[in-house]
């Protein structure tokens, strides 16, 4: 069965509020354990208590704070060394990260 190469992967997102792209730069990852259904419960919980409190879309800043949350679930949950998150927008991608738990954003190279 063919492996798929992490550091050549790219996942594309694509919600009403925009569209993102996850690639693996270098990443190796161990193979997450097979989680029973409570594990998953527990961990789909997790999740959207992360992402309630980045609080409702009524604010302005309200995917900043999706954003965030995503990267700090990942990073605590289903840490993935070498994983960057990109926004694609019409005038060019921009890197989504976080540096000491701040969301921080930064282009692409043209």
């Amino acid at each position: 069965m063919p492996r798929i190469n992490l550091k050549e992967l790219t996942i594309s997102v694509v919600t009403y509020r925009g569209t993102y792209l996850m690639s693996f730069d270098g990443t190796s990852i161990d193979p997450y354990p097979n989680y029973t259904q409570a594990q998953w419960k527990k961990l789909n919980s997790d999740y959207l208590q992360f992402m309630r409190e980045a609080g409702n879309d009524s604010n302005p800043d309200y995917m900043e704070k999706i954003e965030t949350q995503f990267l700090k679930f990942t990073q605590k949950y289903m840490p993935m060394p070498g994983m960057k998150l990109f926004k694609v927008e019409s005038t060019g991608n921009t890197e989504i990260y976080l540096e000491n738990g701040n969301h921080k954003t930064k282009e692409c190279p043209k």
